[in-house]
């Protein structure tokens, strides 16, 4: 038993890490890009998500493209049942391209397919096959959702190294807060909650900033621009308004103070604005 304890908790550690903008983010992307859909693009997912009764996952529902977009993270809750049938999806939430400063290839951050660039490929590529099953498409529409939006926070694209921040601890103290984290859950979580509040405050902040109408037609290839634009953030931002780029970044705790904080703050919302866009605009196009 406790060896079963010490491989589940190492698991969660790892699982835990690739989170990306908490549960409130991915629900608005999901919500966002689904305002923004073509009619036959909506039509063609509200169907998908329909078979979830039948093929769905009973403890992980998906009834809407938020619910999808949240999924790859619901399947990782800690003693879930689910957590063991998705693990293959473990590394599909990032691409950690560099390494103190050198880049690594696509062959070392991306064995065999293993991170989010590819992922949101195959799931493309499932979407328009009209040979894929049922739960073949559910699951796809649920990567989609959600690995769009991981490639769009910075830190998952950022170094190898720190693992995208998780090694870099900081103590949060932005917006009357004061608790200690790391740098990876400072912006999956912390940042988003004090730059954009709750999920509805949220929507609203950001539907201002995108137009009404179907969002234009974007290709899944388009994931490899995405990730190149994060990394450049998580360089000069995430890691760089701290002081330094990634290179082998220091452990020490590091302060997150409300400078850092309104720093971030248009790259908060231009990235999950940025995500809710690609996705409707993936989508769009898968259904054309």
């Amino acid at each position: 038993m406790r060896a079963l304890i010490i491989v589940l908790t190492a698991w969660f550690g790892i699982a835990t890490s690739a989170s990306a903008w908490s549960e409130t983010g991915h629900r608005v992307i999901g919500q966002l890009a689904y305002e923004h859909l073509t009619p036959k693009a909506k039509a063609a997912i509200d169907q998908i998500i329909s078979k979830n009764a039948a093929v769905g996952e009973a403890a992980c529902p998906i009834t809407s493209l938020q619910d999808a977009a949240e999924f790859p993270d619901c399947v990782k809750i800690p003693n879930n049942h689910l957590v063991g049938k998705y693990q293959f999806m473990r590394t599909w939430h990032y691409n950690d391209i560099t390494k103190c400063s050198a880049p690594l290839p696509p062959a070392v951050y991306c064995p065999d397919g293993g991170c989010a660039t590819e992922a949101v490929k195959r799931a493309y590529a499932v979407l328009t096959n009209p040979s894929a099953n049922d739960g073949q498409q559910l699951l796809a529409l649920a990567q989609m959702a959600h690995f769009v939006g991981d490639l769009h926070q910075p830190l998952h694209v950022g170094d190898a190294g720190d693992e995208g921040g998780n090694d870099i601890d900081v103590v949060y103290q932005v917006g009357g807060l004061n608790h200690q984290g790391n740098l990876h859950h400072t912006w999956d979580a912390d940042l988003v909650k004090t730059v954009l509040g709750n999920q509805d405050t949220a929507l609203n902040t950001l539907r201002l900033a995108f137009p009404a109408g179907p969002a234009a037609k974007v290709l899944a290839t388009d994931a490899d621009r995405w990730a190149a634009h994060s990394h450049s953030l998580a360089v000069s931002h995430a890691y760089g308004d701290l002081g330094y780029r990634p290179d082998c970044a220091p452990h020490a705790p590091i302060t997150i103070d409300n400078a850092y904080g309104a720093k971030q703050d248009p790259i908060i919302r231009g990235q999950i604005l940025a995500g809710a866009k690609a996705l409707a605009g993936v989508l769009n196009k898968a259904f054309e």
